[in-house]
């Protein structure tokens, strides 16, 4: 694998959404080896296409108050965006019980799955970018550590499931890694791209041996996304579309060589 490269930084089931998205084939022998090298993006949600600090962490704080335990600051809680729900109340709360877990995680979805989502914020240029690799060239999902159900409730608030293949989430029950294995077995032979922010999503891509990029704008820094082996860092949407194509541009002349 390449090593990591810093790119221009100055500037509990799996329940798909179906997009709309044409999936039209190029033609002829030349066309479907392009195709045969279709990109696949696999956008993380939180972090990535969202920022959801607001209301992820209102709805953090009143399960811990609904437990019997102290708000905590927003600055102490921006760690605990991206992990799985279990994982941040087990930490929060300092225990392992199920039963407590539960309702701690129940209190959060309580607030954040009728209200805390809709004050997630999509970041500036996000949207530019998934319209102009919404084309045959690319197949784009998400794949989140949220539960597919409300991850594809956050995607329709932003009116941008048109844009995805799927939107697939792990909840509870599954590890982001067993999506992308799932993507890789409806995409075989594609390459394979990973975008997110934070460690968890760079591991996951090394599972499938996917290429993993680490976004710079969301919770997790360059230290964190290089040890976990990022193969490149950028710091906003531009120079990701810019790190998809450059690639993209060499596999696609490649294949039609």
């Amino acid at each position: 694998m390449p090593a990591t490269l810093m790119v221009a930084l100055n500037s509990q089931c799996t329940c798909p959404l179906q997009s709309t998205r044409s999936k039209t084939t190029l033609g002829g022998l030349r066309g479907n080896l392009y195709n045969d090298r279709m990109t696949v993006i696999v956008f993380d949600l939180d972090g990535t296409i969202s920022n959801p600090a607001e209301g992820l962490l209102a709805a953090i704080n009143h399960a811990l108050v609904t437990c019997g335990h102290p708000p905590r600051e927003a600055a102490t809680l921006h760690r605990f965006i991206g992990p799985s729900l279990d994982q941040i109340f087990a930490d929060l709360m300092d225990t392992q019980d199920e039963n407590e877990l539960q309702v701690a995680i129940d209190a959060y979805r309580a607030l954040y799955y009728t209200e805390g989502y809709k004050l997630d914020i999509v970041y500036d240029g996000i949207r530019e970018i998934l319209a102009t690799l919404s084309n045959d060239e690319y197949s784009l999902y998400v794949a989140t550590a949220k539960r597919s159900d409300i991850a594809s409730r956050v995607i329709e608030h932003f009116d941008m499931g048109h844009h995805f293949t799927a939107v697939m989430g792990c909840g509870l029950k599954r590890k982001k890694h067993e999506l992308l294995a799932e993507i890789r077995q409806a995409q075989p032979g594609r390459h394979m791209i990973m975008i997110g922010d934070r460690a968890n999503d760079m591991q996951a891509a090394h599972v499938v041996e996917a290429e993993c990029v680490g976004v710079l704008w969301g919770f997790g820094d360059s230290e964190e996304l290089t040890a976990a082996g990022a193969h490149a860092l950028v710091a906003n949407p531009q120079d990701l579309l810019e790190h998809i194509e450059r690639g993209h541009a060499v596999r696609k002349a490649n294949a039609l060589a």
